[in-house]
């Protein structure tokens, strides 16, 4: 599985072995707020706070949970699952020299591993992801790489912020 960037202004495609899963897009190229139809599902992501450091994730127009950036670049996300129950997975950032972002779920089991190739040429952000567990079906995988995609854009924009601001 992996994340291609379509654009600089952070739209990406998520391929599972070189099929087309899905596309996000960004409403324009500053804004924040993004959406993808995945699983016959129209997944969106609109910020919750000036600060964009906190968005809403719907499905199908419906809350479905939310993303939170902490200051130190890690990310929480809670989900809403089929049974209504909230499921809280984090990414977390590692390395110094090759930095990637460790994927896991509440009870911290790595579920992936996404790692950068950026292109900064032309402006593209892409990931691969290894390490995957086996503990998921396609489907689920598929959604939370799209999570994973766009907190990583997030991430990279609160990065330049954090460096603005000297935290």
């Amino acid at each position: 599985m992996r994340i291609n960037s379509t654009s600089s202004g952070g739209n990406f495609i998520i391929e599972d072995e070189h099929e087309l899963i899905t596309e996000l897009k960004y409403k324009n190229w500053l804004s924040s707020s993004a959406k993808a139809f995945l699983n016959e599902e129209e997944v969106s992501f609109l910020p919750k706070n000036m600060l964009y450091t906190k968005y809403n994730i719907f499905k199908n127009g419906f809350e479905a949970g939310e993303l939170k950036l902490k200051l130190n670049g890690d990310l929480i996300f809670k989900l809403k699952n089929k049974e209504g129950v909230i499921d809280t997975f984090y990414m977390n950032q590692e390395g110094f020299w090759k930095p990637h972002f460790l994927f896991l779920n509440e009870s911290e089991e790595l579920i992936f591993k996404l790692r950068p190739s950026t292109n900064w040429k032309r402006g593209q952000y892409n990931y691969t992801t290894d390490s995957i567990s086996q503990h998921y079906q396609r489907n689920q995988l598929h959604e939370l790489l799209l999570l994973a995609g766009f907190g990583a854009n997030r991430n990279m924009a609160m990065g330049i912020y954090r460096d603005f601001i000297g935290v």
